[in-house]
């Protein structure tokens, strides 16, 4: 069966491209269903717009490595009996302390729905002098998660959607340093992207808190995403993608112009995700963008003078 193009698609392409990383989200059936109706390239990195409405069911996994086997700082000693695997992970981000990796895997599963089953995730580390190995693990939940009901013979919204990734946070013994990277079950060697590189917002409006810096390393494509929680269910994302950025979408609605850092911006909003609102610009390097998104159907939670004045804050 083929497809229409995804407005939701293009707009991620417009400010990230391959953008494709963890909470029972508000009704938005709607919005939903349109972010979920391209299936396979679409099931990786979904944001900011997808992820922003799917990432709402999933608590953040975070799991304390250390040398040899460790037990998760999130929930018990995992039965070995529940034992589902080791699961690939991908996009390494080096935090502002050096010892700190946060990085993202995928559980086994055909389908991901909002309040489905997801694993208790644990990490085993080996640290030398000259390589960190990380192997990432899956264990049957201890703690079953709660499963909303829908009518009966009711197709879900988000069947479509495939598998959403998991965050997990490892700290190293000692700071990462030289050392190489490597994945302990595919044998992968990763780069490794360091936050402290990554220019930040010095203001956010109040309730804003800083959650966690993603990233994807595609053959063309280099995408950094840094999550803002909000009030509520509010959800902020500064977003840096490659220079120059894919071509501006048709529909758009320009809410306002300015300059952000200095060069040209706009802010708009588009009929298929009426919930967001970006602002973008680019600079000398990269392209940039700043997504405001928010439960309430009728606008997105920060408007285009709060959006523009993030990006002139950043530093």
């Amino acid at each position: 069966m083929s497809l229409d193009p995804d407005p939701t698609d293009q707009l991620l392409d417009r400010h990230g491209r391959h953008w494709r990383t963890a909470f029972v989200p508000p009704p938005m059936e709607g919005m939903l269903a349109v972010a979920t109706a391209q299936t396979q390239h679409r099931s990786r990195w979904l944001w900011p717009l997808a992820a922003a409405v799917a990432l709402l069911v999933i608590p953040l996994v975070t799991v304390v490595g250390v040398s040899g086997s460790h037990q998760s700082a999130t929930s018990p000693t995992p039965d070995p009996a529940g034992f589902l695997g080791d699961i690939a992970w991908f996009g390494a981000v080096l935090q502002a302390d050096h010892r700190t990796l946060s990085v993202a895997v995928y559980p086994d599963r055909q389908s991901y729905c909002p309040g489905s089953q997801l694993p208790d995730l644990h990490a085993v580390v080996s640290e030398t002098a000259t390589t960190v190995s990380i192997r990432a693990q899956a264990f049957r939940a201890s703690s079953p998660s709660p499963t909303p009901s829908a009518p009966a013979g009711a197709a879900p919204v988000c069947s479509d959607l495939g598998p959403m990734p998991m965050a997990l946070t490892v700290e190293l013994r000692q700071p990462l340093g030289s050392r190489s990277l490597l994945d302990a079950t595919t044998g992968t060697r990763h780069l490794v992207f360091e936050a402290s590189t990554l220019l930040t917002p010095s203001w956010l409006p109040a309730g804003y808190v800083d959650r966690i810096i993603r990233w994807e390393r595609e053959p063309h494509d280099d995408v950094v995403v840094h999550e803002y929680h909000g009030p509520g269910k509010d959800q902020l994302f500064v977003a840096r993608g490659p220079n120059p950025p894919a071509p501006a979408l048709a529909g758009e609605t320009v809410l306002a112009t300015g300059t952000v850092l200095g060069h040209p911006a706009k802010v708009t909003r588009y009929p298929a995700t009426p919930t967001t609102t970006c602002a973008f610009w680019t600079d000398s390097g990269y392209s940039w963008s700043i997504c405001s998104w928010g439960p309430d159907p009728r606008h997105s939670p920060l408007d285009a003078e709060e959006l523009l004045r993030i990006g002139n804050s950043m530093r």
